[in-house]
């Protein structure tokens, strides 16, 4: 697979991970010739304004330019332009989450009842699956990368992003945005 590899080479990252791009790729190849079987457009299910956020666009901006490169000398063309968004998005999310080898252990600070704090656990956990740990107690043991919360507290040194008691999708981009910028 000469895109895979040009990947590699440009991404500068492991064969280990070179093989597991691979392997996940296929399923996104495979999902945009059934759409185009079915006559459906990638744009209904993909909208690349959104699928990013920003500190992946520079990545996502050298990936486009490789896939579009690929496209055009190696797959004669075959992929329309939302389609290799589609695929260098996919690139873009696949290496960035992979490449990030350090857990980062993250502190969740709730004030409200009980079933509140779960769901914005849970929804936490769901969007957040980049190599991360969320600890709803305090364990000295452990050194927190960040502390999120729903209520002000004291200046330790840990950095603290402060969330609404719902935890909008603009608050979980802004945490993303941060945990990508650590390490």
């Amino acid at each position: 697979m000469l895109l895979i590899d040009g990947l590699a080479i440009e991404n500068k990252f492991s064969n280990e991970l070179k093989e597991k791009l691979k392997f996940e790729l296929v399923s996104y190849w495979y999902k945009i010739f059934i759409m185009n079987e079915l006559n459906f457009p990638i744009s209904y299910v993909f909208n690349s304004e959104k699928a990013l956020s920003n500190p992946l666009k520079k990545n996502y901006k050298k990936n486009i330019s490789l896939v579009s490169q690929w496209d055009k000398i190696f797959n004669d063309k075959k992929f329309n332009k939302e389609e290799k968004e589609y695929i260098a998005a996919c690139v873009t999310k696949i290496i960035s989450y992979n490449t990030n080898i350090r857990a980062i252990n993250i502190l969740f600070l709730f004030s409200g009842t009980p079933l509140e704090e779960d769901l914005i656990y849970i929804k936490l956990q769901q969007n957040l699956k980049m190599n991360v740990k969320i600890y709803k107690n305090i364990d000295s043991a452990l050194e927190f990368d960040l502390i999120i919360s729903n209520y002000q507290i004291e200046d330790n040194g840990t950095p603290v992003i402060y969330i609404s008691d719902n935890l909008s999708r603009i608050e979980i981009d802004s945490i993303e945005n941060f945990i990508l910028g650590i390490d």
